[in-house]
């Protein structure tokens, strides 16, 4: 019965309402016709309270018992407990409780019901039971169970554990389901297991629950393994088990297993679950598997917005992004509401410039005013619009949002670094601490690319370690490139040392900078290590070590590398296949390159693409047209860079007609509008001369880019049509085609070689206006272009107003003054290199040696002669013999010009031998210059000067006999 305590009463408002007063006159002449208290009716108005969720009507109803005295069982009381518990009214159930006298199991089970997961709570009731003597009942335990969640919650519940093992319940199959899910809940995966293990007796919930906890903890063959000890125990699935195996199915591509279980479901007519059709739609998906997927979408009985989500996230995943959008307006057509992943979904679909304007559309129609509050939705635009290319509309959707966290940054600054814009990108980061947001590991993941000085690597360094992020596997992998980048090795291998629990990604991150800065050798040994930590290579560690074999064009590790391959079983992968190729190819081995191809039948873009680049950088372009033919045979699709390859291998007039097939197997296929291709082919028609074709295929292409016209100008350079360059570059301005540096280099020597000071002037004029005069090689083509013209003032000007310059530039304008006879001021410039720390070249050697011997400075020629000699860049070559042979010889030293010569020059060179027998013809020493034209032809006998120069000797002779034995010799 009720105590009628004051305290505990439910208090009500003062003036009662009419429906309190009908409440009341109803329950007392209720009580006046049976004489008693009808329990059995009061009990039902209880029950329907909460059943129709009616907390006030309970509350009210409770009062009038309490204040009529109504004698009341403990088993109604029970059910007003039992109300208050189900809306979760923990002080009227404490003001209920306390009154009850007396109290029984089912009082303290709901009592503890009432608290939920107030843990604290459920534990002090529970606590009070035990006191007051009373044995826990199975529904209890469950439910004191269930509140037991999180850290603290584990440590009371495995107390729990310890006190059930001890008791009755050690055997009682739904106290060991509730345990088992408390630890999963928990994040206690292994103690789940555990305790599954121990059990004596499971039904459907043990396995779903384990099947679960497996799924959850990746252990996904196990998950599968315990769906089969099901039928060992004679426990049917149910749709449950399904959901969590077809979800297993999908996290490892078990295509086979996934349609055995969509079979079972069809069968067990499971696939009205609509939860259940979902997760096989998700598993046909992620299993690469859309026909089926598509299947089952447009048969299902019913389709929620989860469902058209789950078809719509398989279209992305597939680049069907057409089948996305057009998914997207079905869904909305039949009235189902999208969602927030549903917009996410269809954001994701659009991945270019031209769905820029749907994009617009769907983001007013559609989204309207949630996007600036809804900040998933907001991230998701601002990806949108980066992928799209607009980068103002996503920084109007980033800075009209109301709130934002480190993710959204995250996409902001990703947006920036992917638009180039890495200035902007790293003060979006400076604005986020600002905030106060803390950033992610992410953060500095998508922020190092950002970066590529290594003063600027060693800053952003400094900013990781202050957020103790330095120890982080993925930042410091990013940051290790990031000092690759920087060609810093020392800090690639202290970065490395930081990085705690890594894996293969690191490894393959330090492999991949010592290839590229340091020797195979090191690279193996890093190698080496990673297999003594235990960690085992992949296709991109392999693939690394075979680049580092063609940087250092190591042929007998190649083969190594090779064998490590196959012992590791990794020579399918068509990538590893494409680098071994690639790998031989550059270093000269042919013939393994062609045995690894033909090794294997099932062709691709990929290795075929690797072959015909290796035939076409050796040179053996007709290997690589037949490769493509192969290709062409078995049904693969060239690729645009597979056509480029052949391409570039079609040099000289010879193999001009294979050009010319190419390109009409191009012109009928799907590449024929690829501007890449187009410039390649303008390319090839303008080193060969072809220049009407040239022109042809320039006028038929639907679009140019700048490139193309650079093309184009250099075929008409290439064939001496200097004037017509001049021209086309005029046009190009008019259609308002901005010239590169690549077009001005073009153009620039186009003026040198054809002597067009007028035009160079103006070109130099529009290279300052589009603010080119920072580019080094540039301000060295108009050096030489003026030296060519003959203006050595207006060279002498580019290269004195020149912000920075190379070893490029002081020979430039070194050799316009040795063009134009000025020895002196060549030697001036020369020594004031010196004096500016410019380490000289053997190029500049060459220039200088030429200038002495051009304006007769024979002491300073030698001088010059015998410092390269003390040179520790390089030692004296031919060519710089060649020149001190000249500079004698044109002083009138013919002997001294021949001791040097044959002491200097191990192999005496042809054009050696023909500056001697010039010379001597010069000086009218007709027998040397005899014999020395002789050793000159000997070593070139199919160059035609040389006879010219032997007739010219012997001509000074006047002997018939020798001139008519040069005729025959010629003939």
């Amino acid at each position: 019965m009720f105590r009628n305590n004051v305290g505990n009463r439910i208090s009500l408002p003062e003036r009662r309402p009419r429906r309190y007063l009908q409440e009341e006159r109803t329950i007392h002449g209720r009580r006046e016709e049976h004489g008693s208290d009808d329990a059995q009716w009061l009990a039902s108005l209880v029950t329907q309270c909460g059943s129709e969720c009616k907390l006030c009507d309970g509350k009210l109803l409770h009062f009038l018992l309490t204040e009529q005295s109504f004698d009341v069982v403990p088993a109604f009381a029970n059910r007003l407990l039992r109300m208050y518990s189900l809306f979760g009214s923990v002080r009227d159930a404490c003001c209920l409780f306390e009154s009850m006298d007396p109290k029984d199991a089912h009082s303290w089970r709901y009592m503890i019901k009432a608290h939920g997961f107030d843990l604290e709570g459920s534990l002090q009731v529970f606590q009070q039971m035990m006191m007051e003597g009373f044995v826990p009942s199975e529904p209890t335990l469950m439910g004191i169970l269930s509140a037991c969640t999180g850290v603290c919650g584990l440590v009371h519940a495995m107390r729990l554990h310890a006190c059930i093992i001890v008791s009755e319940f050690f055997l009682d199959v739904g106290v060991g389901n509730a345990l088992i899910s408390m630890y999963y809940k928990s994040e206690s995966l292994g103690s789940a297991v555990g305790y599954f293990a121990a059990m004596m007796s499971h039904n459907a919930v043990t396995f779903n629950t384990v099947i679960a906890v497996l799924v959850r903890d990746s252990r996904n063959e196990e998950a599968l393994a315990l769906f089969q000890r099901m039928f060992l125990h004679a426990v049917c699935p149910t749709s449950v088990t399904f959901i969590s195996i077809l979800s297993s199915c999908a996290a490892i591509t078990r295509l086979n297993i996934g349609k055995q279980m969509h079979a079972v479901c069809v069968y067990n007519e499971f696939l009205s679950d609509i939860a259940l059709g979902n997760t096989l739609l998700n598993m046909y998906g992620k299993c690469d598997s859309l026909s089926d997927a598509e299947r089952l979408f447009w048969t299902m009985p019913s389709r929620e917005v989860v469902t058209w989500n789950c078809m719509m996230t398989s279209y992305v995943q597939h680049k069907r992004h057409e089948d996305a959008l057009q998914l997207f307006q079905h869904m909305e057509s039949v009235g189902t509401l999208p969602n927030n992943a549903s917009f996410t979904n269809v954001l994701s679909a659009c991945t270019n410039k031209t769905s820029l304007p749907d994009v617009k559309r769907l983001h007013v129609r559609v989204v309207g005013d949630r996007s600036h509050t809804d900040v998933v939705l907001g991230t998701a635009f601002v990806n949108m619009y980066s992928r799209c290319g607009s980068l103002e509309l996503a920084n109007k959707v980033f800075r009209n949002m109301c709130s934002s966290d480190v993710i959204l940054w995250n996409a902001m600054i990703e947006a920036h670094v992917k638009a180039g814009r890495n200035m902007e990108a790293i003060e979006l980061f400076s604005e986020m601490q600002a905030t106060g947001l803390i950033p992610s590991n992410v953060t500095f993941i998508v922020l190092l690319d950002a970066f590529g000085t290594l003063e600027e690597a060693k800053y952003i360094h400094a900013v990781i370690s202050r957020h103790s992020l330095n120890e982080d596997r993925t930042v410091g992998t990013g940051l290790l490139n990031l000092y690759s980048k920087c060609c810093s090795l020392e800090d690639v291998y202290n970065v490395f040392d930081n990085i705690r629990q890594r894996d293969t990604v690191s490894w393959n991150a330090l492999i991949a900078a010592i290839s590229r800065h340091s020797s195979i050798k090191d690279a193996f040994c890093s190698y080496q290590m990673m297999l003594y930590e235990g960690i085992m290579p992949n296709c991109i560690s392999f693939i690394n070590l075979c680049d580092a074999c063609k940087i250092n064009n190591a042929s007998k590790e190649a083969l190594w590398i090779h064998a490590l391959i196959l012992a590791c079983g990794l020579e399918k992968d068509f990538y590893v296949r494409k680098s071994i190729i690639a790998m031989y190819g550059k270093v000269g081995n042919l013939e393994q390159a062609q045995g690894v191809f033909g090794e294997f039948h099932d062709h691709d873009e990929i290795t075929s693409n690797a072959m015909i680049t290796t035939f076409s950088l050796s040179g053996k372009s007709i290997e690589a047209m037949s490769i493509f033919r192969q290709m062409q045979i078995e049904g693969i699709l060239p690729g645009r860079f597979t056509l480029i390859d052949l391409i570039c291998g079609f040099v000289g007039a010879e193999m001009l007609p294979e050009g010319r097939r190419l390109h009409a197997t191009i012109y009928n296929g799907i590449h024929e509008d690829d501007l890449t291709v187009i410039n390649t082919l303008l390319n090839m028609y303008g080193k060969t001369g072809m220049l009407e074709e040239a022109r042809k295929l320039f006028q038929r292409a639907n679009k140019q880019d700048s490139y193309t016209w650079s093309v184009m100008l250099g075929a008409y350079a290439q064939c001496d049509e200097g004037k017509d360059a001049i021209l086309i570059f005029r046009r190009m301005l008019i259609e308002a085609i901005l010239p590169d540096r690549v077009t001005y280099v073009s153009m620039v020597s186009v003026c040198a070689s054809q002597t067009l000071l007028v035009d160079g002037k103006q070109l130099h004029v529009s290279i300052l206006e589009n603010a080119f005069n920072s580019d080094v090689n540039l301000m060295n083509a108009l050096i030489n272009m003026y030296g060519k013209c003959g203006s050595i003032e207006e060279a002498s000007k580019v290269f004195n107003g020149m912000q920075t310059s190379n070893i490029v530039s002081w020979n430039a304008l070194i050799s316009v003054y040795a063009l134009h006879g000025k020895g002196k001021e060549a030697l001036q410039l020369y020594h004031k290199m010196s004096k500016d720390n410019v380490v000289p070249d053997s190029v500049t050697f060459s220039t200088v040696l030429s200038a002495c011997s051009h304006s007769g400075l024979l002491k300073e020629g030698l001088e010059c002669f015998i410092s390269t000699g003390k040179s520790c860049t390089f030692k004296p070559t031919s060519e710089h013999v060649t020149c001190v042979v000249d500079l004698l010889c044109r002083a009138g030293l013919l002997e001294e010009g021949e001791k040097v010569m044959k002491t200097l020059l191990m192999q005496p060179t042809s054009v050696s031998w023909t500056i001697l027998s010039a010379f001597c013809k010069m000086h009218s020493d007709k027998d040397r210059g005899e014999q020395f034209a002789r050793n000159a032809l000997d070593m070139e006998p199919e160059n035609s000067s040389l006879y010219v120069l032997l007739s010219n000797v012997i001509a000074f002779t006047t002997c018939s006999e020798k001139l008519l034995e040069i005729k025959k010799l010629e003939s």
